[in-house]
């Protein structure tokens, strides 16, 4: 039989497995767990009274110690797990230092069987054998139900809805019969996966307590529980894994997927950790394969330098700020995952580093946790682009998981309690990019490049009679020089470099707009790439960036000015005469948290919802229209999408938002709202000063 684990749970000794089979069958495995830590071998007196009166087997090992050397360690190894926690207590109130022990159970069982959930094994004779294809595409085939749970204002009456294939249903009344249909539904569809409407540990503890006021047991896994003994809701989905849909869209089973791999961790944990999380659990499983005892995570490494040491090394990447206005053939040259590959290129590790060097060897710790990903994620970047849906959203959602993994494999090493840690692995990391980012600048000055824009991976460059052959000339120089894989990632054809959103006279990073060379848009850091802008103002930037950029050359742009004025004109207007359908004029925002201080547009919105029955939770999206924003109550400031009766916008607010995205669009060409006020678009000279005024610019 062929399939995926899909859950773990351990169960005193014993480890039980949930596996889907191709075919479509779940199996329930069990394999036995010896629960084990370790303590020094000088710490034998502290622990013999308890070795001699708890039921746990001691001996004599011989362990590495991190970065460097051996020693002789006690392993304790249990056979319940009472009798693991309670001699894990007693050694630490003992101040005995203990290895090992607070790695999860899961983790132990996981790192032990070298078993990666979510990966493709074969079983025979109740053995896992490996089997997967090591750059599959596909997700393992698990089952979804979507499922969206309400509880009512009033306490005893509560609905769902769910969708499953090809059904969907609602099912509402009594809190009681509710909570049991749902538990029947789930029960006959079988789903593998539920994504619910709200927080993942939210949902549990809802449900979880609701239930307990009506059953003795009650499930939404795949084992019936004992919810007036169950601890933590978490554990009441045994064999079924729950996740929020708001969160899930976009990670998607193949990103969860990339997360089990890197982390070694079941699915449930896996989707719940933060990135520094995961990569403390890959690096523990590095060590323990190396057979290293794995310190506490509290473990806190610092070392001891003075303040003007300190100044000299702990700087960031190199940048140079942009050379604001618009801008002719650029190409933007991007290194690809330039610290991973710093990483593995250096062997930069915790181990590896000093003061004044980077030692060659030997192979680091984090060289091992990052290279085999790097590698992996380069795979689906790069192959993505030659497939069709819905295998290239597959590719996606792996390498951005793996590019977030592995930017935080570089991130995690400069965290004072990264519990191999050492601070000077982020300071070379980042010295070693800043003397690359120089050789970079001097090889394409040279070559007669001017940089207008480089932000720490990636160099802005423009020459004039540059073509693309020329462009990626310059890249494989580049490459050769620094050893680090470097490509052109994009050439525009007109490129404007922005200032920032609170000073004119200062570039601002990652703020930019262009037309590329196959005639596309390219935005960053404006109104059109941000979710919480309307799309009425997100359609109008479009519309003017589309406008001014056209045309063969610099002169083509600063002669389309005036239309673009004439655009900003019209725009004005359509909102004045209430032209525009409300539905273009919703903001989104993520409600970050359950309470704020200060009564945000946002929040105002959440707050209407709920009091009109919506359940609102941290993670959502919350629609809300603007329809009085100088009101004096906040609280009449805006109304919730889902609540609007229709009632006249606020047109000076919506006017407001829209010259704020034609300021990001024109402010280079000198354009300000106080100006385009006093401006008389009809004069006949208007076209010649608009581009006198930007020429000079």
């Amino acid at each position: 039989m062929e399939g995926w684990i899909i859950d773990l749970n351990i169960k005193n000794c014993k480890a039980v497995l949930w596996f889907k089979t191709v075919d479509g069958r779940v199996l329930k495995l069990e394999k036995g767990y010896e629960p084990v830590f370790y303590i020094p071998g000088n710490c034998l007196e502290k622990a013999l009274d308890m070795v001699n009166s708890e039921p746990v087997k001691a001996e004599i090992v011989e362990k590495k110690i991190f970065p460097k050397g051996r020693g002789e360690f006690i392993r304790l190894s249990f056979n319940y797990l009472e009798y693991y926690r309670r001699a894990l207590e007693t050694l630490e109130k003992r101040g005995v230092e203990v290895y090992n022990g607070d790695l999860l159970h899961s983790q132990k069982f996981l790192f032990t069987e070298d078993l990666i959930p979510l990966a493709k094994y074969g079983v025979y004779k109740g053995e896992l054998e490996y089997i997967d294809e090591e750059y599959r595409l596909e997700p393992p085939e698990l089952s979804i139900m979507v499922l969206s749970l309400r509880f009512k204002t009033s306490v005893i009456l509560c609905e769902f809805t769910y969708r499953f294939r090809d059904e969907k249903e609602t099912v509402a009344g009594d809190e009681g019969f509710v909570l049991k249909e749902l538990e029947k539904i789930i029960e006959e569809k079988n789903p593998d996966i539920l994504l619910v409407n709200m927080d993942q540990r939210e949902f549990l503890e809802k449900v979880i307590s609701r239930a307990r006021q009506y059953f003795r047991y009650y499930s939404l896994g795949r084992e019936r529980v004992d919810v007036w003994r169950l601890k933590n809701p978490m554990f009441s989905t045994p064999g079924r894994l729950v996740f929020s849909y708001s969160d899930f869209e976009s990670l998607g089973l193949a990103g969860l997927e990339e997360r089990c791999r890197f982390s070694m961790l079941p699915a449930k944990i896996a989707y719940r950790w933060t990135a520094g999380r995961l990569v403390d659990s890959r690096q523990c499983y590095i060590a323990f394969k190396k057979n290293y005892v794995i310190p506490r995570s509290e473990n806190l490494n610092l070392v001891v330098r003075s303040a003007w040491e300190i100044h000299l090394n702990d700087k960031g990447g190199l940048l140079q700020s942009p050379v604001v206005g618009l801008h002719e053939n650029v190409a933007v040259l991007d290194f690809e995952s330039m610290f991973p590959n710093i990483i593995v290129r250096y062997n930069v590790s915790y181990e590896t580093v000093e003061l004044d060097k980077v030692r060659r060897k030997p192979r680091g710790l984090l060289v091992d946790v990052v290279e085999h990903f790097l590698k992996r994620r380069l795979h689906f970047k790069h192959l993505k682009k030659k497939l069709n849906e819905p295998y290239r959203t597959w590719a996606e959602q792996r390498q951005n998981e793996l590019k977030l993994l592995l930017v935080s494999s570089y991130g995690y090493s400069g965290n004072n309690f990264n519990r191999f840690g050492n601070p000077l692995t982020f300071e070379w990391i980042n010295r070693i990019s800043r003397i690359v980012m120089k050789k970079v600048y001097e090889i394409a000055r040279s070559r007669g490049y001017k940089i207008v824009y480089s932000d720490t991976d990636s160099i802005f460059v423009k020459r004039e009679d540059a073509d693309i052959g020329d462009f990626e000339k310059l890249a494989e120089e580049l490459e050769k020089a620094t050893r680090l894989p470097i490509k052109v990632d994009r050439i525009y054809k007109f490129l404007v470099l922005l200032t920032t959103k609170t000073d004119v006279n200062l570039g601002g990073t990652k703020r930019y707009y262009g037309r590329l060379l196959d005639g596309s848009l390219d935005f960053k850091g404006v109104e059109v790439k941000r979710h919480d802008c309307p799309e009425f103002v997100k359609d109008f930037q479009y519309r003017l960036a589309d406008k001014l950029l056209s045309g063969e050359s610099k002169e083509d742009v600063y002669k389309n000015l005036r239309e673009c004025y004439n655009i900003v004109a019209k725009a004005i207007d359509e909102i004045l005469e209430g032209r525009i359908p409300a539905e273009k004029l919703v903001v989104k925002k993520v409600l970050r948290k359950d309470e704020y201080k200060v009564l945000a547009p946002h929040y105002v919105a959440s707050l209407q919802l709920r009091l009109n029955g919506y359940r609102m939770t941290p993670g959502d999206i919350i629609e809300f229209i603007y329809v009085n924003a100088k009101h004096r109550n906040p609280l009449m400031r805006v109304q919730a999408w889902k609540l609007y009766d229709g009632r006249s916008y606020d047109k000076d607010k919506y006017i407001e938002l829209l010259l704020d995205a034609a300021e990001s669009i024109l402010a280079p060409f000198d354009f300000n709202r106080k100006r385009f006020y006093n401006l008389d678009l009809n004069d006949e000279m208007l076209e010649e000063e608009l581009i006198e005024t930007a020429d000079i610019l």
